[in-house]
């Protein structure tokens, strides 16, 4: 019996071979390199009202049946209608393809073959386009830094306006998506905020609005984020 066992796991060997002696790379793998994971997208080409954005990755070994996966995404970067999911068939040797979407919007992709069984990761980006006159700031990005005891705390990054305008911050935190009360106004800078206590086991919206203050101190261009918390005791 060790006989048998032996032997196949040398036949096994020898066909991971080469006629040099060296191991055969076997390895099945897809790279996802453009857009930029979790950021603004700001290539693309405008098409009408929509935006042709390029979207590009590296692939290892030769896998079949490939297929890019297009999700557009809510302010809380959850699918909004999978039935409208693109599906892209692209070749192995292809490395980058036009995708079609809505400008300021947040997407998600993903390259799926082999019949499901090979999967890169799940980029996710903001449609921005190519900069333009009186460009709207892209929305901030709100992170949860602690959700327990009844406490929620957070804070938020925001990408340079493109335009160089000044921006300031208003933040909100209510039960609706359309909550107005203000926790803050005009913040100059992004800054970590701590509530409690806080009802626990109910859902929460924190919200906030990018202002550009332009150089005449008017507000420009307004851009919303807005992120969905179940509050935990």
């Amino acid at each position: 019996m060790k006989k048998v066992i032996i032997c196949s796991f040398m036949a096994l060997v020898s066909l991971l071979l080469a006629c040099d002696g060296e191991f055969v790379k076997n390895d099945l793998a897809i790279f996802l390199t453009s857009p930029k994971n979790d950021a603004p997208c700001l290539d693309g080409e405008k098409v009408g009202e929509k935006l042709d954005i390029p979207v590009e990755w590296t692939i290892e070994g030769l896998p079949n049946n490939l297929i890019i996966y297009v999700d557009k995404l809510d302010d809380n970067k959850e699918i909004i209608d999978i039935s409208n999911q693109q599906q892209i068939p692209i070749a192995v040797e292809e490395t980058s393809k036009k995708i079609t979407v809505d400008p300021g919007s947040w997407y998600q992709w993903q390259i799926i073959g082999n019949e499901g069984n090979l999967k890169s990761d799940v980029y996710t980006f903001f449609s921005e386009g190519p900069p333009s006159p009186n460009q709207v700031p892209l929305p901030a990005q709100i992170q949860i830094t602690r959700n327990s005891n009844s406490q929620v705390q957070f804070n938020w990054t925001q990408t340079p306006d493109l335009d160089n305008d000044r921006l300031v911050f208003d933040v909100f935190f209510g039960e609706t998506e359309d909550t107005s009360i203000p926790l803050r106004e005009n913040l100059e800078s992004p800054e970590e905020i701590s509530l409690s206590p806080i009802e626990a086991d109910k859902t929460y919206y924190i919200k906030v609005i990018t202002k550009e203050i332009r150089s005449d101190n008017t507000v420009g261009n307004r851009a919303i984020a807005l992120l969905k918390v179940a509050v935990n005791g």
